[in-house]
């Protein structure tokens, strides 16, 4: 009898148990450090691509606060006098800037908070000028409200028209910039502004 050759089908025959060719995860330890290693691995992996997507929103949070308290600031100087103006036509177009800066308030407000940028009462009220409360009070005392109060908000509305090119001027963000463009658009034309 000659010696047993090999064949390529002796593996049919032989009932040797074939011999891994992978990693041994019969070990609990070995199959949790692995799993663990995945997650690890998984959870960089989103964490860096949330921080790519968060930071190319391309927003900025300074511009948008500037712009908020310059919207806060118009808004309360009117209402400090609006109650007490003689001229129907100057309350009437007062009534509509207030109107429109407060809509444009809120859909900022909005956009802070889909940013999640935390905005606090003191800089909402950053731009707030305490020497025009004086002077719109001494303006009612003296029976010249109508036009102090006229001056004092075509400043306030000049240094938010200001504020809101500069901060359109400072976003990458395409909700800051359309809000921006709206609001430009709409206050020049309401405060008849070039």
């Amino acid at each position: 009898m000659q010696p047993h050759q090999p064949s390529d089908f002796d593996f049919i025959m032989n009932n040797q148990p074939k011999q891994p060719t992978g990693p041994a995860l019969s070990s609990p330890k070995k199959l949790l450090a692995i799993v663990g290693m995945f997650a690890v691995v998984v959870l960089l992996i989103i964490i860096i691509i949330s921080l790519l997507f968060g930071s190319s929103s391309g927003g900025n949070r300074d511009a948008l606060v500037r712009v908020i308290a310059h919207q806060t600031e118009v808004s309360r100087v009117i209402e400090l006098g609006l109650d007490d103006v003689d001229d129907l036509q100057l309350k009437q177009r007062l009534q509509t800037i207030h109107a429109v800066v407060v809509s444009d308030l809120r859909e900022a407000n909005g956009i802070a908070t889909q940013k999640d940028y935390t905005i606090e009462t003191v800089d909402r009220r950053a731009q707030r000028d305490s020497d025009i409360d004086a002077e719109i009070e001494q303006a009612i005392a003296d029976r010249e409200l109508d036009k102090v109060l006229e001056e004092n908000v075509t400043a306030a509305v000049n240094r938010y028209i200001e504020a809101l090119t500069d901060a359109r001027n400072a976003t990458n963000s395409q909700s800051e910039t359309d809000l921006y463009a709206s609001a430009l658009a709409s206050i020049r034309v309401i405060a008849g502004v070039e």
